[in-house]
């Protein structure tokens, strides 16, 4: 497929950063400005437009008014929702709210975008008629099955609708193609104006920190046999709970605690007043600067009734003083987190020589972390040849290297970790064996007090990806198995898909609703590998099929096909039916005790 347009998304915490590229303009770019970035705001100077909507309440009913650059600063007859990204998945969290604004945030962008690429940036084409590709990033924390959802709920804004496809017009593809530390690296791979090259054999340790999760990731630089740099994950990306958005509640946390005592003295509750102080542009500011001579001494207090009042010692002329040692103990706090992960993963980059800290996010472009990290890397062994390095886009370098990634055929990760298990459940129609029942009987029996070393349940998957493994991005896995079927009956027969981050334990009611999914495989147009005929005058059919699995860096796709080839189920990831297609773990009972266990 030929497209117009290829686009790559960061979906932020806090913000939205989009690039794009046409590749009839500049087939092989190879320099960071063959990219371009969207800016936002009133004056387009915005690098990534914020993860925020504004809606209107009226008792239980609400409605969507305004979002990202639009929403006004201080207003108090709206509800601003922001942050919905790190409820999503989130066991308690109302996933029925969070997913609605996942789809209000996506239909407004990409209503922008529509109205944005014009035909100058289309090839001359109308939106309606442009192929467009777009390529959205995942954080490490999301499991397999949240960034299917994830996709799904993208697609479903209007990202993954085509306008018209007659003649092959106006084709719209999502794909969640890449992990954001790994988008990074590919920035960097694929640009020759960089801060550095990476050559054969060096390590790369891939920090992104943005608003609200790291990530982290370890890769080797390994030269295929053209001498082309790709890229080998050493171990699984990892995520974490860490970025400058706890910065930000630790700094109005302690606001809160310093001004309550003079609540008096202001027009509003002292909640909405340190609210305001870690929105305003003063202290995002000073987060900024902070490391550099730069910095400022304080950021202004609003909502004095006397603006320039001062409140003890901490607050002078209306102004926050001594903001340097506050934002210092927060910054301390999430550098901790990212010194202990970088220790834990490099412990797998044995080899000597040079190796690279590669910074990017909001955080990762912080002087102060900079400044902090390449001290830590002095001062440990074994990170002495580290060296620290940051991202010419550190803010940007995501949804940029989605871009370079999608224009280099998605080549440059060679091997990629597994994150997850997957395992195999397959349901026969009617099965009634001996080794069911028993099975079915002694679920929740125990000898005599001799405690069972495996749950049977457990035993019932067949595991044939397991977490760590290191597989051929892209490259197909098969399990093959043989299913047998009355000669008279139904040749149908159900295999279910199951997820997990431990093989030893199968995801329950309380995990992700998606971490198992259901795959119908039908053999009614497909030939038996052999025929029986039993003692009873019984004839029976059996096939022989393979599941077969695509591994790529943030998703994970199956197909059956028979001995011959042919397809015989529909592909199926996780997830793109929200659900609908889940039924209960009962492993190794036949239909009849399914029934009478559900009873």
């Amino acid at each position: 497929m030929a497209f117009d347009l290829i686009v790559g998304i960061d979906f932020g915490m806090s913000g939205t950063g989009v690039t794009y590229h046409q590749p009839k303009t500049t087939p092989n770019p190879t320099k960071i400005d063959d990219a371009t970035y969207l800016l936002w705001g009133s004056y387009k100077k915005i690098e990534k437009v914020p993860t925020r909507l504004a809606y209107s309440q009226d008792g239980q009913r609400r409605e969507l008014i305004s979002w990202g650059t639009d929403i006004p600063v201080d207003n108090k007859a709206i509800l601003v929702e922001e942050w919905s990204k790190t409820k999503f998945g989130e066991p308690n969290a109302d996933q029925a709210k969070v997913e609605k604004l996942f789809l209000d945030y996506f239909s407004q962008l990409h209503s922008e975008l529509t109205r944005r690429f014009t035909r100058d940036v289309l090839s001359g084409k109308p939106w309606a008629e442009a192929n467009v590709a777009f390529h959205l990033s995942a954080p490490s924390i999301w499991d397999a099955a949240m960034v299917g959802r994830f996709k799904a709920l993208v697609e479903a804004a209007g990202f993954g609708q085509a306008q018209t496809t007659v003649h092959g017009r106006g084709v719209r593809t999502v794909d969640v193609s890449l992990v954001e530390p790994q988008a990074t690296a590919a920035l960097h791979l694929c640009t020759e104006d960089t801060p550095v090259k990476f050559e054969n054999g060096q390590c790369v340790m891939v920090v992104d920190a943005g608003a609200g999760t790291g990530d982290f990731s370890l890769l080797r630089v390994k030269n295929d046999e053209r001498g082309a740099s790709r890229l080998d994950e050493e171990s699984p990306v990892h995520g974490g709970r860490i970025g400058s958005s706890y910065i930000d509640q630790q700094l109005q946390t302690r606001i809160t605690e310093l001004i309550q005592p003079h609540s008096h003295l202001f027009n509003c509750k002292v909640e909405k007043v340190a609210w305001s102080m870690r929105s305003s542009d003063a202290f995002q500011q000073a987060k900024h600067l902070f490391g550099t001579t730069k910095a400022p001494p304080g950021i202004p207090v609003p909502h004095l009734k006397d603006p320039g009042s001062s409140l003890g010692d901490r607050i002078q002329d209306g102004l926050l003083v001594d903001i340097q040692n506050y934002l210092e103990d927060a910054f301390d706090k999430q550098l901790d987190k990212m010194q202990q992960r970088i220790l834990d993963l490099m412990d797998n980059c044995l080899t000597s020589g040079r190796h690279y800290l590669l910074l990017s996010g909001g955080l990762g472009s912080s002087a102060y972390v900079q400044k902090k990290l390449v001290e830590f890397c002095n001062k440990h062994d074994r990170l002495k040849n580290t060296r620290v390095i940051v991202s010419r886009r550190p803010r940007m370098a995501v949804s940029m290297g989605l871009v370079f990634d999608a224009t280099s055929n998605r080549s440059l990760l060679a091997e990629v970790c597994c994150r997850n298990s997957f395992g195999l459940v397959f349901r026969m129609p009617n099965d009634s064996s001996l080794a069911s029942r028993w099975t079915a009987k002694l679920r929740d029996f125990k000898f005599w007090g001799l405690r069972r070393k495996q749950d049977p349940l457990t035993s019932g998957v067949n595991w044939f990806i397991k977490q760590d493994d290191k597989i051929v991005n892209g490259d197909e896995k098969s399990y093959t198995y043989k299913a047998c079927f009355k000669a008279s009956g139904p040749r149908v027969c159900d295999i279910e898909i199951v997820a997990s981050s431990n093989e030893t334990q199968l995801p329950s009611e309380n995990d992700h609703p998606q971490s198992r999914i259901l795959m119908q495989v039908d053999f009614e147009h497909s030939t038996p590998f052999t025929k029986s005929t039993t003692w009873r005058r019984e004839s029976y059919v059996t096939f022989a099929f393979s599941v077969k699995a695509t591994i790529e860096p943030a998703e994970v796709k199956f197909r059956c096909v028979d001995s011959k080839g042919k397809e015989v189920s529909k592909g199926v990831r996780f997830s793109a039916d929200g659900g609908s297609g889940f039924r209960p773990l009962l492993m190794g009972l036949g239909e009849d005790e399914e029934k009478e266990k559900s009873k």
